[in-house]
């Protein structure tokens, strides 16, 4: 399935809009007073008439709407980056509902998009080794780009509001497509990890604390020592995000099965 949204909208892409309906409008204008010259009479500005309303119809309409957008790969639109950021996603739901085995987990839930985000949220800890760590690096780049705030809603630290929802879209659209295509790729496994209930490995409390020392050794004690603090009830949210992103940017460089197990212990928290 493909879930490659589209590119960000350009700046000048408005000036495209306007020229593109203007042209279209023209076009129809020049044949509406070839093909029916008494009408140009009866009415002198029926052509400039005709031509106009194409030219608003096509821009405040047809150019907005989600079926065209798909149509051109999202070029002729005067959308935000943000709001086809967000049709992005919502085609992404749509195609993704589809796929009998998660449609057959969301059954008859009335809001299948409530229902895809549980299951993205079980199923992170059945994901497989490789797909834990390829997330580990999109949450790094994503939480380098977002505030403590929401750094803290991502993590189920805080609850979420809009304001960090809108932080979000803003950090995804400067990350442009590629990011938001395989963040959507992970989402997608972590919601067929769950609906095929793939089993969670399980973290023995010696193989936790050995990637813990293991962690410990290589950032020193006292940034050991604040990682801590920060994952503990009652931090802060700027001291909570500090040790987070702590976490997710020393991880992946740590020696197998270190590594993974400290991101499963994150994903446990989350």
């Amino acid at each position: 399935m493909s879930t490659i949204p589209h590119v960000p909208i350009p700046d000048f892409d408005r000036n495209v809009v306007i020229v593109f309906a203007a042209v279209l409008g023209s076009v129809v204008a020049l044949a509406v007073a070839l093909v029916t010259p008494r009408l140009k009479i009866r009415i002198p500005y029926a052509p400039l008439i005709a031509g106009g309303l194409l030219a608003f119809t096509t821009y405040t309409v047809a150019i907005q709407t989600r079926a065209t957008d798909r149509l051109f790969n999202g070029y002729f639109s005067s959308k935000t980056p943000e709001q086809r950021l967000q049709d992005h996603f919502a085609d992404f739901e749509e195609k993704v509902l589809k796929i009998p085995e998660i449609k057959e987990a969301v059954g008859e839930f009335p809001d299948g998009s409530a229902m895809l985000q549980l299951m993205a949220k079980r199923g992170l800890p059945r994901l497989d080794d490789a797909t834990l760590r390829h997330r580990s690096e999109l949450m790094a780049i994503l939480l380098s780009r977002v505030g403590d705030r929401t750094c803290a809603s991502l993590q189920g630290w805080a609850p979420a509001t809009e304001a960090d929802q809108q932080d979000i879209w803003r950090a995804m659209v400067k990350l442009e497509s590629k990011f938001a295509a395989e963040w959507m790729q992970v989402l997608l496994k972590q919601m067929l990890a769950e609906a095929r209930k793939a089993p969670i490995p399980e973290i023995s409390d010696e193989t936790g604390l050995t990637a813990y020392r293991t962690f410990q050794t290589k950032v020193g004690a006292a940034t050991a020592a604040r990682v801590s603090a920060g994952l503990q009830d009652g931090a802060s949210d700027s001291e909570h995000c500090w040790a987070v992103r702590k976490i997710y940017d020393v991880a992946p460089t740590l020696p197998e099965p270190h590594a993974t197990i400290l991101l499963r212990l994150m994903v446990d928290n989350e």
